[in-house]
């Protein structure tokens, strides 16, 4: 419940175009919370499922996985060649399970976003067919004096 609290919390200053503490400010590239989220449809049996994300560069960002309880879920980012990252519902310690769900929630610094093209891949090794949702949530870049 607390991550899905936190993830409310974020969405809603998402669409205010303000952070914990903030006043609104005009939404530039560089100040603006962009979040891109993708809806997956996984059919019953082994199965997986590829798409790209666009992502703006030097931003920090927050990704949520969502999938019904039970599944198994590898989400695979390749953000630059040779660089990405992997989160699994099963295995990742920022995962946690409810009775209505498994949320995996991961935070990442602003240092290692290339920006560009993502290529995603969503992976099921669990039998039934699953609804999965991912948000990506890019924090504006800190202001330089």
């Amino acid at each position: 419940m607390v991550i899905v609290a936190i993830l409310a919390a974020t969405l809603a200053h998402v669409a205010a175009g303000t952070g914990p503490g903030r006043a609104p400010t005009p939404a530039t590239a560089n100040s603006a919370w962009l979040w891109r989220a993708v809806n997956v449809s996984l059919p019953a049996g082994r199965t997986n499922h590829a798409f790209t994300i666009n992502a703006p560069a030097h931003h920090a960002y927050d990704v949520t996985l969502a999938a019904p309880v039970g599944s198994a879920i590898v989400l695979t980012m390749n953000i630059a060649t040779g660089t990405g990252w992997t989160i699994t519902t099963r295995h990742d310690p920022g995962c946690s399970t409810s009775a209505t769900g498994t949320a995996c929630v991961s935070h990442f610094a602003a240092g290692g976003n290339p920006g560009g093209t993502w290529k995603a891949v969503v992976r099921k090794t669990s039998a039934p067919a699953v609804n999965v949702r991912l948000t990506i949530i890019f924090r504006p870049r800190a202001a330089t004096p």
